[in-house]
Protein backbone atom coordinates (compact mmCIF):
# COMPACT_ATOMS: atom_id res chain seq x y z
CA UNK A 1 0.00 0.00 0.00
CA UNK A 2 2.40 2.39 0.66
CA UNK A 3 4.55 1.78 -2.59
CA UNK A 4 0.89 2.40 -4.10
CA UNK A 5 0.50 5.40 -2.60
CA UNK A 6 4.09 6.56 -3.09
CA UNK A 7 3.17 6.50 -7.08
CA UNK A 8 -0.17 7.75 -6.68
CA UNK A 9 1.26 11.09 -4.89
CA UNK A 10 3.88 11.45 -8.21
CA UNK A 11 0.74 12.12 -10.35
CA UNK A 12 0.12 15.48 -8.26
CA UNK A 13 3.57 16.25 -6.90
CA UNK A 14 5.01 16.10 -11.00
CA UNK A 15 2.01 18.51 -11.86
CA UNK A 16 3.09 21.17 -9.03
CA UNK A 17 7.09 20.92 -9.70
CA UNK A 18 6.32 21.23 -13.44
CA UNK A 19 4.14 24.35 -13.28
CA UNK A 20 6.79 25.66 -11.26
CA UNK A 21 9.68 24.79 -13.70
CA UNK A 22 7.69 25.80 -16.56
CA UNK A 23 7.16 29.08 -14.93
CA UNK A 24 10.80 29.58 -14.71
CA UNK A 25 11.80 28.54 -18.06
CA UNK A 26 8.99 30.39 -19.43
CA UNK A 27 10.36 33.61 -17.76
CA UNK A 28 14.16 32.82 -18.38
CA UNK A 29 13.63 31.78 -22.65
CA UNK A 30 10.23 34.13 -23.36
CA UNK A 31 10.38 36.96 -20.86
CA UNK A 32 6.70 35.78 -19.78
CA UNK A 33 5.45 35.71 -16.31
CA UNK A 34 1.79 35.18 -16.70
CA UNK A 35 -0.90 34.73 -13.70
CA UNK A 36 1.03 34.43 -10.72
CA UNK A 37 4.80 34.56 -10.84
CA UNK A 38 4.50 33.29 -14.06
CA UNK A 39 2.89 29.68 -12.59
CA UNK A 40 0.28 28.85 -14.78
CA UNK A 41 -1.56 25.04 -15.67
CA UNK A 42 -1.19 25.92 -19.94
CA UNK A 43 0.74 23.96 -22.41
CA UNK A 44 3.87 24.53 -21.23
CA UNK A 45 3.07 23.24 -18.25
CA UNK A 46 2.29 19.80 -19.75
CA UNK A 47 4.76 19.51 -21.28
CA UNK A 48 7.18 19.88 -19.00
CA UNK A 49 5.04 17.19 -17.10
CA UNK A 50 5.75 14.77 -19.69
CA UNK A 51 9.03 15.48 -19.26
CA UNK A 52 9.13 14.05 -15.97
CA UNK A 53 7.60 10.86 -16.65
CA UNK A 54 10.38 10.17 -19.21
CA UNK A 55 12.89 10.96 -16.63
CA UNK A 56 10.84 8.40 -14.02
CA UNK A 57 10.84 5.85 -16.88
CA UNK A 58 14.22 6.30 -17.82
CA UNK A 59 15.53 6.15 -14.10
CA UNK A 60 13.16 2.46 -13.74
CA UNK A 61 15.61 1.02 -16.91
CA UNK A 62 18.76 2.06 -15.75
CA UNK A 63 18.31 1.25 -12.43
CA UNK A 64 16.47 -2.45 -13.71
CA UNK A 65 19.27 -2.87 -16.28
CA UNK A 66 21.89 -2.31 -13.57
CA UNK A 67 19.89 -4.69 -11.05
CA UNK A 68 20.28 -7.15 -13.45
CA UNK A 69 24.24 -6.79 -13.41
CA UNK A 70 24.63 -6.46 -9.71
CA UNK A 71 22.49 -8.66 -7.85
CA UNK A 72 24.18 -11.92 -9.27
CA UNK A 73 28.13 -9.99 -8.44
CA UNK A 74 26.76 -9.51 -4.90
CA UNK A 75 25.93 -12.87 -4.81
CA UNK A 76 28.57 -14.14 -6.03
CA UNK A 77 30.64 -11.99 -3.52
CA UNK A 78 29.37 -13.16 -0.61
CA UNK A 79 31.69 -16.17 0.20
CA UNK A 80 31.00 -17.52 3.17
CA UNK A 81 29.04 -14.90 4.89
CA UNK A 82 25.60 -16.81 4.82
CA UNK A 83 27.46 -20.17 5.72
CA UNK A 84 25.03 -22.08 8.06
CA UNK A 85 21.99 -19.79 7.46
CA UNK A 86 23.91 -16.92 10.20
CA UNK A 87 26.06 -14.19 8.86
CA UNK A 88 29.09 -12.91 10.48
CA UNK A 89 28.19 -9.67 11.58
CA UNK A 90 31.75 -8.19 11.11
CA UNK A 91 32.51 -10.08 7.47
CA UNK A 92 28.36 -9.15 6.23
CA UNK A 93 29.61 -5.48 7.76
CA UNK A 94 32.98 -5.68 5.98
CA UNK A 95 31.31 -7.01 2.42
CA UNK A 96 28.57 -4.44 2.32
CA UNK A 97 31.08 -1.48 2.54
CA UNK A 98 33.67 -3.10 -0.13
CA UNK A 99 31.19 -4.69 -2.43
CA UNK A 100 27.25 -3.85 -1.87
CA UNK A 101 27.85 0.25 -1.84
CA UNK A 102 30.10 0.44 -4.12
CA UNK A 103 28.12 -1.80 -6.89
CA UNK A 104 25.05 0.36 -5.33
CA UNK A 105 27.12 3.66 -6.75
CA UNK A 106 27.70 2.41 -10.07
CA UNK A 107 24.30 3.12 -11.07
CA UNK A 108 24.37 6.57 -10.52
CA UNK A 109 27.22 6.65 -13.69
CA UNK A 110 24.77 5.99 -16.17
CA UNK A 111 22.13 8.21 -14.59
CA UNK A 112 24.36 11.07 -14.76
CA UNK A 113 25.32 10.97 -17.82
CA UNK A 114 21.88 10.68 -19.38
CA UNK A 115 21.16 13.58 -16.73
CA UNK A 116 23.23 15.57 -18.52
CA UNK A 117 22.43 14.40 -22.28
CA UNK A 118 18.85 15.35 -21.78
CA UNK A 119 18.72 17.56 -19.15
CA UNK A 120 17.89 20.42 -21.36
CA UNK A 121 14.82 18.76 -21.95
CA UNK A 122 11.76 20.82 -20.29
CA UNK A 123 14.07 23.85 -21.79
CA UNK A 124 14.26 22.66 -25.19
CA UNK A 125 10.07 21.65 -24.93
CA UNK A 126 9.55 25.41 -23.93
CA UNK A 127 11.66 27.04 -26.17
CA UNK A 128 10.42 24.75 -28.88
CA UNK A 129 6.74 24.84 -27.60
CA UNK A 130 6.70 21.24 -27.89
CA UNK A 131 7.09 18.02 -26.32
CA UNK A 132 11.06 17.35 -26.96
CA UNK A 133 12.16 15.17 -24.69
CA UNK A 134 14.99 13.66 -27.50
CA UNK A 135 15.98 16.49 -28.92
CA UNK A 136 17.51 17.44 -25.72
CA UNK A 137 20.36 14.71 -27.15
CA UNK A 138 21.18 17.51 -30.19
CA UNK A 139 21.41 20.47 -27.64
CA UNK A 140 23.93 18.82 -25.15
CA UNK A 141 25.86 17.80 -28.30
CA UNK A 142 29.59 19.04 -27.85
CA UNK A 143 28.36 20.74 -24.56
CA UNK A 144 28.57 17.52 -22.10
CA UNK A 145 31.79 18.72 -20.57
CA UNK A 146 30.40 22.38 -20.08
CA UNK A 147 27.28 21.03 -18.28
CA UNK A 148 29.03 18.70 -16.35
CA UNK A 149 31.41 21.73 -14.88
CA UNK A 150 28.07 24.08 -14.53
CA UNK A 151 26.71 20.87 -12.56
CA UNK A 152 29.59 19.89 -10.46
CA UNK A 153 30.04 23.72 -9.20
CA UNK A 154 26.07 23.77 -8.38
CA UNK A 155 26.45 20.35 -7.08
CA UNK A 156 29.08 22.20 -4.76
CA UNK A 157 27.33 25.14 -3.71
CA UNK A 158 24.52 23.18 -2.91
CA UNK A 159 26.35 20.61 -0.45
CA UNK A 160 28.26 23.02 1.40
CA UNK A 161 25.41 24.90 1.77
CA UNK A 162 23.40 21.77 3.08
CA UNK A 163 25.93 20.73 5.29
CA UNK A 164 26.18 24.25 6.86
CA UNK A 165 22.78 24.17 7.68
CA UNK A 166 22.56 21.02 8.71
CA UNK A 167 25.53 20.97 11.04
CA UNK A 168 23.82 24.20 12.65
CA UNK A 169 20.27 22.91 12.77
CA UNK A 170 21.60 19.24 15.06
CA UNK A 171 24.05 21.10 16.46
CA UNK A 172 21.44 23.55 17.91
CA UNK A 173 19.30 20.15 19.09
CA UNK A 174 21.52 18.01 19.81
CA UNK A 175 24.00 20.10 21.40
CA UNK A 176 26.51 18.24 23.73
CA UNK A 177 24.33 15.02 23.93
CA UNK A 178 26.38 14.39 20.29
CA UNK A 179 29.58 14.67 21.76
CA UNK A 180 28.27 12.64 24.94
CA UNK A 181 26.94 9.84 22.55
CA UNK A 182 30.36 9.78 20.67
CA UNK A 183 32.22 8.82 24.38
CA UNK A 184 29.99 6.29 24.72
CA UNK A 185 28.23 8.42 27.94
CA UNK A 186 24.55 7.88 26.94
CA UNK A 187 24.51 4.47 26.39
CA UNK A 188 22.83 2.68 29.26
CA UNK A 189 22.30 6.13 30.91
CA UNK A 190 18.68 6.15 31.46
CA UNK A 191 19.01 10.25 32.91
CA UNK A 192 20.90 11.32 30.05
CA UNK A 193 18.46 9.83 27.48
CA UNK A 194 15.56 11.10 29.05
CA UNK A 195 16.94 14.53 29.33
CA UNK A 196 17.61 14.27 25.54
CA UNK A 197 14.53 13.39 24.78
CA UNK A 198 12.66 16.09 26.67
CA UNK A 199 15.09 18.33 24.61
CA UNK A 200 14.43 17.39 21.66
CA UNK A 201 10.73 17.23 21.33
CA UNK A 202 10.53 20.62 23.20
CA UNK A 203 8.74 23.66 21.78
CA UNK A 204 11.90 25.59 21.21
CA UNK A 205 13.83 22.45 19.32
CA UNK A 206 10.73 21.55 17.42
CA UNK A 207 10.42 25.20 16.11
CA UNK A 208 14.43 25.05 15.51
CA UNK A 209 13.50 22.01 13.11
CA UNK A 210 10.55 23.47 11.32
CA UNK A 211 13.03 26.51 10.82
CA UNK A 212 15.70 24.41 9.57
CA UNK A 213 13.77 22.18 7.19
CA UNK A 214 11.79 25.72 5.81
CA UNK A 215 15.16 27.12 4.59
CA UNK A 216 16.12 23.95 3.00
CA UNK A 217 13.14 23.89 0.85
CA UNK A 218 14.29 27.65 -0.09
CA UNK A 219 17.34 26.27 -0.93
CA UNK A 220 16.40 23.57 -2.75
CA UNK A 221 14.10 25.94 -4.71
CA UNK A 222 17.01 28.21 -5.34
CA UNK A 223 19.09 25.35 -6.73
CA UNK A 224 16.60 24.73 -8.94
CA UNK A 225 16.23 27.84 -10.11
CA UNK A 226 19.94 27.91 -11.02
CA UNK A 227 20.16 24.47 -12.84
CA UNK A 228 17.31 25.41 -14.55
CA UNK A 229 18.88 28.80 -15.84
CA UNK A 230 22.11 26.46 -16.75
CA UNK A 231 19.58 24.33 -19.31
CA UNK A 232 18.05 27.34 -20.20
CA UNK A 233 21.39 28.83 -21.70
CA UNK A 234 22.32 25.45 -23.68
CA UNK A 235 19.03 25.65 -25.13
CA UNK A 236 18.93 28.91 -26.19
CA UNK A 237 22.72 28.54 -27.29
CA UNK A 238 21.32 25.51 -29.34
CA UNK A 239 18.99 27.87 -30.96
CA UNK A 240 21.03 30.09 -31.80
CA UNK A 241 23.75 28.07 -33.94
CA UNK A 242 21.03 26.09 -35.39
CA UNK A 243 21.17 23.05 -33.65
CA UNK A 244 17.39 23.12 -32.86
CA UNK A 245 14.75 24.38 -34.89
CA UNK A 246 11.54 26.22 -33.79
CA UNK A 247 8.39 25.85 -35.57
CA UNK A 248 7.65 29.25 -37.41
CA UNK A 249 3.84 29.33 -35.53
Amino acid sequence: PLIGTTFLFMFPMFIVIAAYEAACLRWMIRGEAPWLFGITFDSDTWRVYGVYWCWWILQMAVGFAMSMVMIPIMFMTMGDIMRGGQPDPEAMMRWQWTVQIPLSLLQYIPLAFLGIRFGPAAATSIIRKRFSFFEAWRVTRGRFLALLGSYVVLWAIAAIALIVLFGAMFGAVFGSFFVEFLKGGMIGNVAENEEMFRRVFSPQMIGVLIGGYAVNLLLMLIYAVMSYGVNARATMAALEEGTIEVDPA
